[in-house]
């Protein structure tokens, strides 16, 4: 079994354009965070989770009907927190403009995989997003968090052309979390 999830893959040139946001993120936060590596940036469009080998072929078979899919844009704009900045657990960058589109998107994958009986995301408002660090609840996150979110949000990246839909495989490697990619489709 390997603990599977679909999503936007990035190539090395936006992953690099992130990093640098995320590094101006850093500089102001500076304690109370472990940061994702760049290579590991991407937006999520279904978590499956512990996936079966015949069950990865015939995701992968599916998702090569998205080949036909045409490229588009994004623009990043604006860090926030999930679930909220008191209890701040994830730290992302968020999708400006062209959500709609990354929305719509994720639903036809989310079909796509309800056709192969994988159960539907449920009680979730899909935001589209890139996780750039992950609070460590070792560390205590600085009492100005929201003035630091804020003005460090003031941003836009982009556009940039997102062409990669991959199914990745997630798993710990001395303790950090790496993502393989198990299949990738390049959208037209």
């Amino acid at each position: 079994m390997k603990r599977c999830f679909i999503a936007l893959g990035f190539d090395e040139e936006l992953q690099t354009k992130l990093s640098q946001v995320q590094k101006n993120v850093q500089k102001a936060v500076e304690t109370g965070i472990r940061w994702e590596t760049p290579k590991n940036f991407h937006i999520t469009l279904k978590f499956i989770g512990d996936t079966s080998t015949d069950l990865i072929a015939q995701i992968s078979d599916s998702l090569e009907s998205f080949a036909s899919e045409k490229a588009f844009p994004l623009s990043f704009t604006g860090i926030g927190v999930f679930p909220k900045v008191e209890k701040a657990r994830v730290f992302w960058l968020g999708v400006k403009e062209e959500e709609e589109r990354v929305q719509s998107f994720q639903k036809e994958v989310e079909k796509s995989m309800i056709a192969l009986s994988l159960s539907p995301e449920k009680g979730l408002n899909y935001t589209p997003h890139v996780t750039i660090g992950r609070a460590n609840k070792r560390e205590k996150l600085p009492e100005s968090l929201a003035e630091i979110l804020e003005e460090q949000g003031e941003f836009t990246l982009g556009p940039c052309l997102v062409n990669q839909l991959v199914l990745f495989e997630s798993h710990f490697v001395e303790g950090k979390i790496h993502y393989a990619p198990l299949k990738t489709v390049f959208l037209s």
